[in-house]
């Protein structure tokens, strides 16, 4: 957060937070009003929402990501969150993060030929 406690936007949280992913070869999925304001009207968000590809019955794989980019977040209520919810709410330059793992089979067209 800047000296006169400004927070960044959300679409330059999101950029910044795709580059970190991106650095790290890590698959993600923006989400949430970011995703909504590119294929959609825009509207105001005050947060992140980003799926992250990772195992869903590992959050410490999640964790170490989210420490390795620098997000500030409480171990324990994160790990215990991800594991019961596979979700976890984490601060990314001064903004809420929320962080999905992929708990529900996404629909792709190699799926629906199965």
């Amino acid at each position: 957060m800047s000296a006169d406690n400004v927070l960044p936007s959300a679409g330059d949280v999101a950029r910044d937070l795709a580059a970190a992913l991106d650095a790290r070869g890590q698959e993600y999925a923006l989400g949430g009003a970011i995703a909504l304001g590119f294929w959609g009207e825009p509207r105001g968000t005050l947060d992140v929402d980003v799926t992250l590809f990772l195992a869903a019955d590992k959050p410490s794989e999640c964790l170490w990501l989210l420490q390795d980019i620098e997000c500030e977040l409480t171990v324990s209520e994160a790990f215990d969150s991800l594991r019961e919810h596979g979700f976890c709410r984490v601060t990314f330059h001064g903004l809420r993060l929320d962080v999905f793992l992929p708990i529900v089979d996404f629909f792709s067209p190699d799926s629906a030929a199965r």
